[in-house]
């Protein structure tokens, strides 16, 4: 049986729409979009291996990411 998620929110609206046009841009740096790709598919229940496998990144620093998300907020966790 799976553990369930640790570190886990809910977007709100205006929290969505930033993401996902964060995730998508081609002019912020590859890092904040990686992060906001992140926090997007972790939003949609997608488990860490399988953002780390989109996205190209660690399994830590998924959870470094997600913790960052749920501890503080979305700014914290895009820096």
């Amino acid at each position: 049986m799976a553990r369930p998620k640790k570190f886990l929110k809910t977007l709100s609206e205006e929290e969505l729409i930033k993401i996902k046009e964060l995730s998508n841009s081609r002019k912020e740096e590859v890092r904040k979009v990686q992060r906001a790709k992140i926090i997007l598919l972790a939003s949609q229940g997608k488990s860490n291996e399988t953002i780390s496998k989109e996205v190209g990144v660690s399994i830590p620093t998924i959870c470094k990411v997600l913790k960052k998300w749920t501890v503080f907020d979305i700014d914290a966790a895009l820096s």
